[in-house]
């Protein structure tokens, strides 16, 4: 590619790079953004995530689909998880699950999950 070729290319992409830039921030300004769905109503903004549970929240009630009723219970670090202290006590050893819906354990009881 020519010298030119590329540059013309680099203006392109700074250009529409821009215009995305400013249309996300016109959108989030004028709150234009759909609101997230109500199973996700109560959630907060996450330092790790975009968003994630409230800590300490609770949501329970009937899947969309009608196929099972949830009970979700967050400890205070927004986990599906009982409460437990952030200095971990000698002689403990902890594993973190990470994953999908499967590892959050949609549809089943904080017993019968995997974890």
């Amino acid at each position: 590619m020519t010298r030119r070729g590329l540059l013309a290319t680099l203006t392109v992409l700074l250009s529409i790079s821009s215009a995305l830039l400013l249309a996300e921030g016109a959108v989030r300004l004028l709150g234009l953004a759909p609101p997230l769905p109500l199973q996700y109503s109560s959630y907060a903004p996450s330092p790790w995530l975009t968003f994630g549970p409230k800590p300490n929240a609770r949501h329970h009630g009937l899947a969309d689909t009608g196929e099972y009723r949830y009970d979700f219970r967050h400890n205070s670090f927004g986990l599906r998880d009982t409460e437990r202290d952030f200095a971990k006590p000698p002689g403990t050893f902890r594993i973190l699950g990470l994953g999908d819906s499967f590892t959050y354990g949609v549809g089943a009881a904080f017993e019968e999950t995997w974890l």
